[in-house]
């Protein structure tokens, strides 16, 4: 679509988001004042299920129709489950513009927040369980099948009687890239321009690790440094 008109673009948009255009207007009407609202700044392009409760805000420099696509078609040859989104209360607050994919599923606990910076990708299948604090900065592409959850939904007991937490925020920074099948838990924290290998596990603070470096594995370990990806100059040429 990067060769299409502004109008082409925006033709497309319509087409695909007319079928699930009442959901849109409700979820817009529900969370956001009239002026905001109106606009139709968030647009489900898939079947989905909703449940409205807590608060979803946009903090931008503007409000333009359809920066956030919920359900968005990214060709993954996958069969599409339709869009999950569950806020028991919570907050979810978009720092701009947000594609979230075909099957992802988003839930916001009671006293939750999910916080999504500007020009943020998760692809097919993303799975988000805020019920403490995850905050995603921006430039940040998540790839497809990632679970990021900041609970384990339970606690542990110790024989002394001390009991663990359970849960944790997580941070991830500027222009990461988490690959596909990645895991990542409470207490985790990854610095700006990193990239995390696909199918890594990820449970810890990694702020101390360099920026642009290529973390993977379980448990994640540096494979390599001084490298990041140019989502601007990233095709593959096949020989």
């Amino acid at each position: 679509m990067k060769n299409l008109s502004r109008l082409q673009k925006l033709i497309i948009l319509l087409w695909q988001a007319f079928p699930f255009i009442l959901k849109s207007v409700w979820f817009n009407f529900h969370y956001f004042p009239f002026k905001q609202a109106i606009k139709c700044p968030v647009l489900f392009l898939s079947r989905s299920t909703v449940k409205l409760k807590g608060k979803c805000i946009i903090h931008a420099p503007f409000i333009k129709f359809g920066m956030i696509k919920l359900g968005f078609n990214f060709h993954t040859n996958r069969p599409n489950t339709g869009f999950f989104f569950c806020n028991n209360g919570g907050t979810i607050v978009f720092n701009g513009y947000c594609l979230l994919g075909q099957s992802c599923s988003i839930t916001i606990g009671e006293k939750g927040c999910l916080e999504i910076g500007d020009n943020v990708l998760m692809s097919y299948g993303g799975i988000l369980y805020a019920y403490h604090s995850i905050k995603i900065k921006d430039d940040v592409l998540i790839g497809w099948e990632t679970l990021m959850t900041d609970t384990s939904f339970h606690t542990l007991k110790m024989l002394d009687g001390k009991r663990t937490k359970g849960y944790g925020s997580i941070e991830i920074g500027n222009n990461v890239w988490i690959s596909s099948y990645c895991r990542v838990f409470a207490n985790t924290r990854i610095p700006d321009y990193c990239i995390i290998g696909s199918g890594s596990f990820v449970n810890k603070d990694y702020s101390s690790i360099p920026s642009y470096s290529l973390l993977a594995g379980n448990p994640v370990q540096i494979k390599k440094k001084n490298i990041y990806r140019d989502m601007s100059d990233d095709q593959c040429v096949y020989e």
